[in-house]
């Protein structure tokens, strides 16, 4: 029997950090339910906005959190698994 099967179920989408390789690319962000102050900051808007401007889709922002560990009782609260 394998150890997992069928598709995950999501109940929210957390960022915790922006990696080096995004270059401060940010694109996707305003998908995500709750973020940290840290991967905020990291956001090269310059990067970002053109890219999500010549996209069909902006979604809205997410909840800033001051670190990852108080993302989870946020994402609790709001509905999130």
């Amino acid at each position: 029997m394998p150890f997992a099967t069928g598709v995950p179920r999501v109940g929210k989408i957390c960022v915790r950090r922006l990696t080096e390789r995004t270059h401060g690319s940010a694109n996707g962000i305003g998908m995500t339910d709750i973020t940290t102050r840290e991967a905020l900051d990291a956001i090269d808007f310059l990067q970002t906005y053109p890219n999500a401007l010549t996209s069909t889709v902006i979604e809205s922002e997410p909840v800033v959190v001051r670190s990852g560990k108080s993302m989870y009782p946020i994402g609790r609260r709001r509905g999130g698994a």
